[in-house]
């Protein structure tokens, strides 16, 4: 899956859930995209610069049967819609 990501910061969801704390969130390029944990339990994604990365989520504890998931983003310096996860 690919997506596009603007300039305006959106929530990484996964398997249509936020994220837990011990699943592992890694950015390909950590110049064009940083991930953040949020104190209400979302994560955001927000663009850096535009280019294109893989955002990669490692299974957590609670995750049994599961290997990672990833997803291509294009950044880009317009804002789009976008729904990650």
């Amino acid at each position: 899956m690919a997506d596009t990501l603007g300039t305006t910061p959106r929530l990484l969801l996964v398997d249509g859930r936020n994220p837990t704390a011990d699943e592992a969130i890694t950015v390909s390029d950590p110049t064009l995209l940083t991930v953040a944990a949020q104190a209400d339990g979302t994560t955001l994604v927000s663009a850096l610069t535009a280019g294109t990365c893989t955002i990669t989520v490692a299974p957590g504890a609670a995750d049994i049967d599961r290997t990672a998931g990833s997803d291509d983003v294009t950044v880009t310096s317009s804002p789009l819609v976008v729904s990650l996860g």
